[in-house]
């Protein structure tokens, strides 16, 4: 993995992050794994169309499922927006 980026999280993501997980530690514990793998590997994630926009989604059994959408460059991860993923059909 590359050097670890700086996180930066944007007012948008601040406040839909605050809806999402009412819990602050929970919220952390949530975004924890994909934010080390984005930090280091952000062109790990789905590119959206040609904005520059990247999104990646998470869903587990004991996490709210997620989207994270954001934009990066050679020293930083600017999160832009989180929503809530509909689960997987069984």
């Amino acid at each position: 993995m590359g050097q670890p980026r700086d996180i930066i999280e944007e007012d948008r993501f601040g406040r839909e992050k605050a809806q999402l997980y009412k819990d602050a530690r929970r919220a952390d514990d949530a975004l924890q794994g994909i934010l080390d793998v984005i930090c280091r590997r952000p062109e790990s994630g789905s590119r959206c169309g040609d904005a520059g926009m990247w999104y990646a989604a998470a869903q587990g059994w004991d996490v709210t499922p997620f989207v994270l959408f954001y934009r990066w460059d050679e020293r930083h991860v600017h999160l832009l927006s989180i929503i809530r993923a509909q689960p997987d059909a069984e």
